[in-house]
């Protein structure tokens, strides 16, 4: 079982009759403490909801006491009823006939009502346990003979199962049912009470109910029973008062005027735990720190006179030939000085006191005595998660709630919106990359660019520097200027030597043509020549993009020669050098610009 740690809170609810009790536990430095008690009812019209919480420095309200009853109409038993015949024909561990009335089936709201006081508190998100009362289940005693097989005892597991479902008639499983070791019986035979919950039950119920809601689900951990916590308590009060040492006055500051000195001698100690409440009671016998008989008594409660109560006990004692008893544990729901005071004139050489000498309680609390005994069980329940020896070792590793109701339900939202927050938030993460890659790639670069400069620029003044910047781009500023004075003196200066370069070279590529003369006209020079062909005329205008303006035939020596006129067009611009320095001083430019933006950045 997983234990709560020393910064955790456990939330612990039991559930009885129309009536949740809870208490919040921490487990602190100096052992378990009970921080707040809550108590809420069914009923809106009868204690609906008492405040929910008493705890250290605070007072009751003046009709906060209502939430220590229930209070119920119509179906309570008779006095005369309570003869014989309801006391012997009617009891028993396994009878399956308890009565249902009163029970809710659902508690969601209650339960959210106490979840939201402890938010409110500051205690957010508790572990939360359960504790049912004896009607929730059914109990039998069965009987298993152990055997030897090659050395090995075979106790039969499977068995139990059957022997349990036979006797209740409820299907006995794994997830639904308990079993608590008892003393040996006759002839070898191994005792153990069988605990089956019935279906439906309200804790269970009452999970399913927040399931369907959709709601957030509390971090549930177990369900158990008060037959369980009660033999749990009654183990840890007998490993208390039987320990030799150990415990000192921190033990005795925390669980009241108890005595821990030993009972007697031997190891054999029997123990008595009654419990009377308002319905029923419960009867415990316990053989040192085992199970000897159990009985619950549904004609007896805590409203009838206690010696009547002492009564019945003792005629169970002697019934069950359990012999004398050495410890009593008492707790009740009403008159519980009183039932003290009669069980300790019947038990007059028997220590007797109340189960709750032996729980954490909270500090200067004057009505500890007369709060509802379903306190108790809750406290018991939350101390199963206490991380001490202890309590670890005195109660049984019991979870009655079914397995898919123990994990938190996890829902993911899936609206429009959240799929908009996580495309945008994509969005922002790729662009927010993008930016650190662009941006680490222009430093790189710039590194490189500065790496490229000469060692000693490192450690010059940036004052002298930029002197020699200024300096260079005064200079390249005045060729610049002195390049387009020059440049516009220059354009068309060498159109006629690159026009009588172009037609002799195309007139050459052409072949079987021939140029005589050419002079200027506007916008180009003219062309007079001969051509053996006609098709020669024509390739030659392609060549030098003219225009043919005349072709004449003649023979010369019986040869065919034709005689032509064309325009060839010419362009003014630069010459060849020119256009070089000017490409030249364009990169000088560039280099310029790129030294002025590392001298600034420097």
């Amino acid at each position: 079982m997983k234990t709560i740690g020393p910064k955790d809170f456990v939330l612990s609810v039991m559930v009885s009759g129309s009536s949740l009790h809870a208490v919040l536990l921490q487990d602190g430095d100096k052992g378990p403490e009970i921080l707040r008690r809550f108590s809420k009812h069914a009923s809106a019209s009868v204690g609906a909801d008492t405040g929910g919480m008493t705890g250290p420095g605070q007072e009751m309200p003046d009709d906060a006491g209502m939430g220590d009853f229930t209070i119920k109409f119509g179906g309570a038993s008779n006095s005369s009823e309570l003869f014989l015949a309801s006391e012997f024909g009617a009891d028993g561990a396994g009878d399956k006939s308890h009565s249902d009335q009163g029970i809710f089936t659902t508690f969601e709201l209650e339960l959210e009502d106490i979840l939201a006081d402890c938010r409110d508190m500051g205690y957010s998100d508790p572990v939360v346990v359960f504790c049912e009362d004896a009607t929730t289940v059914v109990s039998a005693e069965i009987s298993i003979p152990g055997t030897e097989e090659d050395g090995k005892k075979n106790k039969k597991g499977s068995d139990k199962f059957e022997l349990l479902t036979a006797t209740t008639e409820i299907t006995a499983t794994e997830e639904n049912s308990a079993f608590l070791k008892m003393s040996p019986g006759e002839d070898g035979l191994e005792r153990y009470l069988g605990i089956t919950a019935k279906p439906n039950g309200p804790v269970e119920q009452t999970l399913k109910a927040l399931r369907s809601r959709k709601t957030r689900m509390p971090a549930v951990q177990l369900l158990d029973n008060e037959i369980a916590i009660y033999l749990g308590l009654a183990r840890s009060a007998f490993y208390l008062v039987t320990s030799h040492d150990g415990f000192g006055d921190d033990a005795a500051s925390e669980f009241g005027d108890t005595e821990f000195a030993p009972l007697l001698p031997d190891s054999n100690r029997k123990s008595l735990l009654v419990r009377a409440g308002v319905e029923d009671t419960l009867v415990l016998f316990l053989e040192d720190d085992k199970l000897l008989h159990f009985e619950n008594l549904r004609s007896i409660t805590t409203y009838d006179a206690p010696e009547t109560i002492c009564s019945r006990v003792l005629l169970l004692q002697d019934e069950y030939g359990v012999g004398d008893v050495q410890h009593v544990l008492l707790l009740s729901d009403d008159r519980e000085d009183a039932i003290l005071d009669s069980f300790k004139m019947f038990f007059s050489d028997t220590r007797v006191e109340s189960l709750r000498d032996y729980i954490p309680s909270v500090i200067e609390d004057p009505a500890e005595h007369s709060r509802p005994s379903a306190y108790v069980l809750a406290t018991g329940t939350a101390l199963r998660l206490v991380e001490d020896e202890l309590y670890q070792g005195s109660f049984e590793e019991i979870n009655l709630l079914p397995r898919r109701l123990l994990r938190k339900q996890i829902r993911i939202p899936v609206s429009w919106h959240v799929f908009a927050l996580y495309g945008f938030i994509f969005a922002s993460v790729l662009f927010w990359i993008g930016r650190y890659f662009t941006i680490e790639s222009d430093v790189s670069e710039m590194r490189y660019k500065i790496q490229q400069y000469p060692s000693e620029y490192a450690n010059l003044d940036p004052q002298v520097l930029q002197a020699r910047v200024d300096s260079i781009n005064a200079v390249s500023a005045g060729y610049y200027r002195a390049l387009r004075v020059l440049d516009s003196l220059l354009v068309g200066s060498d159109m006629w030597s690159r026009a009588m370069e172009k037609s002799s070279t195309d007139a050459a590529n052409v072949k079987g043509i021939w140029i005589d003369k050419w002079r200027p006209v506007s916008g180009g020079i003219t062309l007079s020549g001969n051509a053996i062909a006609r098709d020669r005329i024509v390739a030659l205008a392609n060549e030098i993009g003219g225009e043919i303006e005349t072709v004449t035939f003649s023979e010369i020596r019986e040869w065919p020669v034709f005689s032509f006129e064309m325009k060839m067009p010419i362009r003014e611009e630069l010459p060849e050098a020119a256009r070089y320095l000017r490409e030249r001083i364009a990169y000088l430019e560039t280099i310029n610009e790129r030294s002025n933006e590392t001298s600034e950045s420097n």
